[in-house]
């Protein structure tokens, strides 16, 4: 196992998670009668710069957070003795992008980034 397989995991549980997401979301529209294409509008759609910071932290949360426990940028004494191990990479990627988005939110309103 190398980084580059741990990284390739990691970014595969990140993207199914945010696959899942808009099939979520996409499901729910339909429940609304909406098509699939507007409801997919809707899911890129960043109207407000508050979206557009939200995608943005929330996409830098993911990297970190695989970073620090990939490349081991941080020194965390817990998290030295859990091998990098491509399985733990994938769920770890998959739970960085069903969390990070609160923390992105969290942030954007701490830092004062509202409605444009």
């Amino acid at each position: 196992m190398t980084d580059k397989s741990a990284w390739i995991a990691y970014l595969a549980g990140a993207l199914l998670a945010l696959a899942w997401k808009w099939l979520v979301w996409v499901r729910t529209g339909a429940d609304l009668g909406k098509p699939v294409a507007l409801s997919t509008r809707e899911w890129f759609s960043l109207t407000l710069r508050s979206d557009k910071i939200s995608w943005a932290t929330t996409a830098g949360c993911v990297w970190v957070v695989g970073s620090i426990y990939i490349d081991r940028i941080v020194a965390i004494a817990a998290l030295e003795s859990i091998p990098v191990a491509d399985s733990i990479a994938f769920v770890l990627g998959s739970l960085a992008e069903f969390t990070c988005p609160g923390i992105a939110k969290y942030i954007n309103g701490r830092l004062g980034g509202g409605e444009a």
